[in-house]
């Protein structure tokens, strides 16, 4: 294995573990700066490029667990996680892709 994938590999390991342990579910606060962030997101226009596929829900109630399904805060009191979106692909923590289905929502597989 290469060097990037064994960094890909230990990332997504160590996100999978934060995200089981500081969050049931995937409500999520978009702050200003990168430094309050848990998590740097970059979005991909391309699916293949994703490590997560993500769905936007308008209800709290419909997220459950780290599978890709995200609500939106209002207050980051509220959220399980804080995110910060970043323009560079080199910068971001996670690659994701917005999609219009739920039932696309999850982890790609590789």
């Amino acid at each position: 294995m290469n060097r990037l994938r064994i960094k890909e590999l230990i990332l997504i390991s160590l996100l999978i573990l934060t995200f089981s342990f500081s969050s049931k579910s995937q409500k999520v606060f978009e702050v200003k700066y990168k430094n309050e962030a848990d998590v740097v997101i970059f979005i991909t226009q391309n699916l293949y490029d994703a490590d997560l596929k993500v769905y936007v829900t308008q209800y709290p109630s419909d997220v459950n667990g780290f599978r890709g399904i995200w609500y939106f805060t209002k207050y980051e009191y509220d959220a399980d996680l804080k995110i910060y979106y970043t323009k560079y692909r080199s910068e971001a923590n996670l690659i994701i892709y917005l999609t219009k289905y739920r039932s696309d929502a999850g982890w790609r597989k590789k």
